[in-house]
């Protein structure tokens, strides 16, 4: 479960810092899909599989966040530092 928290969490970082919010639909859908596929596989029961989908799609949404964050404390960082390098120009 380790894995998939991480996994998800890392993917939904990366989608955060180059998509809209809306493809968290299909990356959600395919989390869904995989899960499932591999519970069955494993022989898991349904209330498991159901708990890795739930999770996934959690852990997703949570990075898709982290992403933007990340993506626009690094945009007002470089606003920053430009606008340093203006003023120390400028002198």
């Amino acid at each position: 479960m380790l894995v998939l928290i991480v996994s998800m969490t890392l993917v939904g970082a990366v989608l955060g810092t180059r998509f809209k919010v809306l493809i968290l639909v299909p990356a959600i859908w395919l989390a869904a899909m995989a899960n499932v596929a591999g519970g069955i596989v494993h022989g898991d029961s349904a209330s498991t599989i159901l708990t890795a989908t739930v999770v996934a799609a959690v852990c997703l949404q949570i990075g898709y966040l982290c992403g933007i964050v990340a993506q626009y404390a690094g945009t007002v960082a470089r606003a920053h530092s430009s606008q340093a390098l203006q003023t120390r120009s400028a002198r």
